[in-house]
C-alpha cells in the first residue's frame, strides 16, 4: 500500500516540535531523574488519553494506569494537583493525536533500556515501557491504518498531531531553559 499524503504530513509538520520534546525528554541519568520522567508522563498520557476521541478500527493502549504503578514502585505518587487536560479531539483530530502516542512507544525502546540500566524493568518501575515497546508491529499497524484512511480531514489531523506535541512540551519542557 502507497504511503499517503497524511502520514506524510503529520511527519513534516510536526518534525521541529518532535526534536524538542525529544530533547526536553532526554535520557535520565539516575532514579530521582527516571521518577521524575515518569510525573511528566503520567501527567501528559493521562491528558492525552482522556481527550482521545474514538478511532474507528483502533485504540490507543492506556498507559497511564502503568505509570500510577510505577511511581509507587519508586515510592512516589503522582501530584494530582500537576494533573493537566488536552483539550477534547474529535475523530479526525483524534487521528493526530495518536500519530503522537502511537509514536512514542518507537522513543520508549531506548528509554526502556536505559530504565533497565537502572535496574527497573517489568516487573519493578517500568511497567509503562515494557507495556509500550511490548508490541513491536504496533507502530506498523497503526501506519497501516492510517494509511488506509482514503479522506481523512489532514488539517484537524494536523491540529490534533500539533496541540498533543505542545501539550507534551509545555510538561516536559517547564524545566528546561
Amino acid at each position: 500500500m502507497k504511503q499517503n499524503r497524511l502520514r506524510t504530513a503529520l511527519r513534516d509538520h510536526t518534525a521541529s516540535r518532535h526534536d524538542r520534546l525529544d530533547r526536553a525528554v532526554g535520557l535520565f541519568a539516575d532514579v530521582d531523574a527516571y521518577r521524575d520522567f515518569v510525573r511528566k508522563s503520567l501527567v501528559f498520557r493521562e491528558g492525552a488519553e482522556r481527550a482521545l476521541a474514538p478511532i474507528d478500527g483502533w485504540s490507543v493502549e492506556p498507559l497511564a494506569q502503568y505509570m500510577r504503578a510505577d511511581l509507587a514502585d519508586l515510592g512516589d505518587q503522582p501530584d494530582e494537583s500537576r494533573l493537566l487536560e488536552l483539550e477534547e479531539h474529535d475523530a479526525p483530530s483524534a487521528l493526530g493525536v495518536a500519530y503522537v502516542l502511537e509514536g512514542s512507544a518507537l522513543g520508549a525502546r531506548l528509554l526502556a533500556r536505559r530504565a533497565a540500566e537502572l535496574g527497573l524493568g517489568a516487573a519493578h518501575g517500568a511497567r509503562h515501557l515494557a507495556a509500550q515497546t511490548g508490541d513491536p508491529g504496533r507502530w506498523k499497524a497503526f501506519l497501516a491504518k492510517l494509511d488506509a484512511i482514503a479522506e481523512a480531514d489532514h488539517d484537524r489531523a494536523l491540529a490534533g498531531a500539533v496541540s498533543t506535541f505542545d501539550f507534551a512540551l509545555s510538561i516536559y519542557a517547564a524545566d528546561t531553559p
